[in-house]
């Protein structure tokens, strides 16, 4: 691996070092809302970035001790790099985590879990975190101390202690190899009753970090540009820690800059000559739907060698989509390089190989995009999940993995830890399995050789000519947006939405991205008032979760499928519930799925009685649902606006008025009564 990978933080003081005066960092943010498409650039030197990381460590180091747990609440920005490497050159341990939307009380759940399984000792977050309101909404906070990641170094005090002479260090550096001390943990969707907290070393980063940088090439003259949450293993890994590590740039917007106008993330790659990008691949779709002609002219994406696609399901015709779309503006065919992996492996295991066609094999009738090699230093091997023997090439099994990337365990869990990480092939079988880490198991296989322990994915897929296929889950995990739900946090949510459900009957799963729930009723909730059962659940579902219900199916007490243990059959369920085979369902509700644009022709006038027609006919056109069917004072949460939809209509709003308007706009009015009223102020 390059010898900057020995270790994230020795790599950016030899950057700091070698290159002071270098531009590691670049924040794009849009104070005009999605008006303005000028943004406001702030630019971090690899000097700053590491006088900054120090400044925060000391700070850090007066109010905790090494092996502490600090949680940080940011979504992105320079701020939270400061925390983040403050919090490694400390020795403590960072719980990058998202940041609460408000109202606090309704969204802080999950992250009280966290917080408690965790441990923390201390807060950092960005400016839009109220530390008082969310204390008051999560007592576990209260009493712990709080740090931002905006305090440059104190001038008077003198410059920023380091540990190597602000001055040029050889290439060649002699260093420690990293200990295998927790470096962060990495929280899964999980229960919301029990999240998982993934123990990713400093190890596990380390190895991480030189063989993803080593296969896509990147070098110290290469431009990263990313807009993923920090607090997604793929932003953190691939968009900040990969860039530091190489001395490379990397130039960031928000996520919400990129929801709002997708178009800025291709028009940053464009202006900043970016070499490497990566999205889950909602976001290629997204850019061929909402990306019109007049920004696509000004582009030039020739730079762009790396265009990464991981976290969801590939699909080959978004992809296919995309180079068409934007092969007129420079973009390479051989651009596309999909990937797998997970957090338990840190990030990557597989990718395409840059400079390399996208590869397609038939499976099951439908295509399957190739994922690429795995990475240096993984033992990859397709399992009989059932058996536990290796299964040969072309076979559809489960995917398991060892290697140095794969992290130690679920934090203060060893009973999940040694389900998932401790898999051993049947009978011996890894001397005669052969590996699937290239075609002979050379290079990219482990050491050892031997029959684990293995890392269980719950992922399936097969190997053809050393190139890892993905044809599902075997678990119940649902993917969208990119980020990971499990169905237990749905139905955890929807069954304490209403007293006229029964706790913990009811199941969740999704088809093509889109989520259904089945949920049983008491008998004695009359059918008139099953309306508000679904309304509340909905509510309930998108404000906790963000996720908007497909379809809410509401079914008599008794009908949901279940293991003589209790635990609900979910495929059961969906096939049942499919082929019209439950036990009959007191209603079925589901969103219209055919959204329209209705914008044209509206008439521009700022009166809270006009624009409430108007307010509908914009929430009618991003859910589908007809205008008619939109109540001015009921909650647009329980319609299935998600977060995502709730920045597409700020940016719709701002353009109709021509005013740039707050994020917080739908948070702080949810109906479309008071939103018609919020817009006729800021007109």
């Amino acid at each position: 691996m390059p010898a900057a990978a020995d270790d994230v933080w020795s790599a950016v003081e030899h950057h700091a070092a070698v290159r002071p005066d270098r531009v590691a960092l670049t924040d794009l943010t849009y104070p005009g809302g999605s008006r303005d498409d000028e943004p406001h650039r702030t630019d971090l030197t690899y000097r700053e970035v590491r006088d900054r990381a120090l400044g925060f460590a000391d700070r850090l180091g007066a109010l905790v001790r090494p092996g502490d747990t600090v949680l940080l609440l940011y979504a992105s920005g320079q701020e939270f790099v400061t925390a983040f490497l403050g919090c490694l050159r400390a020795g403590v341990i960072a719980v990058p985590t998202p940041p609460p939307a408000r109202p606090y009380h309704r969204t802080v759940e999950r992250l009280s879990s966290i917080v408690a399984d965790a441990r923390v000792t201390a807060v950092s977050a960005s400016s839009e975190v109220s530390a008082g309101e969310l204390s008051a909404s999560l007592p576990a906070l209260r009493g712990l101390p709080w740090l931002d990641g905006t305090t440059a170094p104190d001038v008077a005090a003198g410059p920023a202690r380091s540990s190597v002479p602000d001055a040029a260090r050889p290439a060649k550096r002699q260093v420690s190899p990293p200990d295998d001390g927790v470096a962060y943990l990495q929280y899964t969707s999980g229960s919301t009753a029990e999240p998982k907290g993934v123990e990713v070393t400093r190890a596990n980063l380390a190895h991480q970090l030189g063989a993803l940088s080593e296969r896509t090439e990147l070098t110290a003259e290469d431009v990263v540009v990313g807009w993923l949450p920090v607090f997604h293993d793929m932003g953190l890994i691939y968009t900040v820690l990969m860039p530091l590590v190489s001395g490379a740039r990397a130039v960031h917007l928000s996520p919400e800059s990129f929801l709002r106008r997708p178009g800025r993330w291709l028009r940053a790659i464009s202006e900043y000559g970016g070499t490497h990008s990566i999205a889950p691949n909602f976001a290629y779709d997204l850019c061929v739907r909402k990306v019109p002609e007049a920004e696509r002219r000004v582009l030039d994406l020739g730079s762009w060698r790396a265009a990464g696609n991981g976290s969801e399901p590939v699909q080959p015709a978004t992809m296919a989509e995309f180079a068409a779309a934007f092969a007129p503006h420079g973009l390479r065919a051989t651009a596309p390089t999909p990937g797998y992996g997970l957090a338990e492996a840190t990030l990557a295991v597989t990718t395409v190989d840059i400079g390399a066609p996208p590869a397609w094999r038939d499976h099951a009738g439908r295509p399957v995009p190739s994922c690429g090699r795995p990475l240096d230093g993984f033992d990859l091997r397709v399992v009989d999940p059932d058996t536990a023997r290796p299964l040969p090439d072309g076979t559809v099994g489960e995917i398991w993995l060892a290697g140095a990337s794969v992290a130690r365990g679920y934090h203060r869990n060893p009973a999940a830890t040694e389900e998932i990480f401790a898999a051993r092939l049947a009978g011996g079988a890894g001397a005669s399995g052969g590996k699937d880490g290239g075609e002979d198991g050379g290079e990219d296989g482990g050491e050892d050789g031997g029959d684990g322990p293995f890392l269980r994915t719950g992922d399936l897929g097969f190997v053809r000519d050393g190139e890892l296929y993905v044809t599902g889950r075997r678990k119940d995990v649902i993917i969208l947006r990119g980020r990971n739900h499990y169905p237990s946090d749905i139905e955890h949510v929807a069954g304490r939405a209403h007293a006229g459900l029964r706790p913990g009957c009811g199941v969740a799963f999704a088809t093509d991205e889109q989520v259904t729930l089945a949920y049983e009723v008491r008998d004695t909730v009359p059918d008139e008032d099953l309306p508000q059962v679904v309304a509340a659940i909905r509510g309930a579902v998108t404000e906790t979760l963000g996720i908007a219900l497909h379809t809410v199916a509401l079914l008599p007490p008794g009908a949901v499928p279940k293991t003589t243990s209790g635990k609900p059959r979910r495929s059961e369920c969906r096939r049942l519930l499919s082929a019209g085979g439950l036990a009959a369902c007191r209603t079925v509700d589901v969103l219209g799925a055919s959204p329209r644009d209705d914008r044209a022709g509206v008439s521009a006038r700022h009166t809270v009685t006009l624009l409430k027609p108007t307010v509908r006919r914009f929430v009618s056109g991003v859910l589908g649902i007809p205008p008619g069917g939109i109540d001015d004072d009921t909650p647009l949460a329980h319609y299935g606006l998600d977060s995502a939809g709730t920045q597409e209509l700020v940016g719709l709003f701002e353009e109709f008025l021509g005013v740039p308007l707050p994020s917080s706009l739908l948070f702080d009015n949810p109906t479309v009564a008071q939103v018609a009223s919020a817009l006729t102020g800021h007109a």
